[in-house]
């Protein structure tokens, strides 16, 4: 009985009444209830896209106060100590607005190094302010 139309009348009367029953799409879902899920799923995806240049935006933002920052430091040259870590000297060199991992990346690259390990006696460049 799926897409019969239901008399309410005989079929012979010209003043018929004819409901037509809802189709059904192979697999069992209304044309409304496939229009809900696709405005759903497009909901969410603009959401997602939305928050995806929100941090877009603020990632640009932060760089901005970063690179604010470092340009008003100095770079000074400091010598590699035994048990010494990019961590630790960014630790011992604080920029303000700048986080000790934001500074070890800026360390690191700076001083052209491709992985974190020092060698004791290693000369770097740090920013430091004052």
């Amino acid at each position: 009985m799926n897409n019969q139309a239901i008399a309410f009348a005989s079929t012979d009367s010209p003043q018929a009444s004819t409901y037509a029953r809802p189709r059904l799409i192979e697999g069992g879902l209304s044309h409304n209830r496939r229009q809900r899920l696709v405005t759903a799923f497009v909901g969410a995806f603009i959401g997602l896209l939305v928050m995806a240049m929100s941090w877009l935006y603020v990632d640009e933002a932060t760089q901005a106060r970063i690179d604010e920052a470092l340009s008003q430091a100095t770079l000074e040259m400091v010598t590699v100590m035994p048990g010494d870590t990019l961590w630790q000297i960014a630790e011992r060199h604080p920029v303000d607005g700048c986080t000790t991992s934001q500074l070890v990346d800026y360390i690191r690259c700076v001083n052209d190094l491709s992985q974190s390990s020092l060698s004791v006696g290693m000369r770097l460049e740090v920013p430091t302010i004052g």
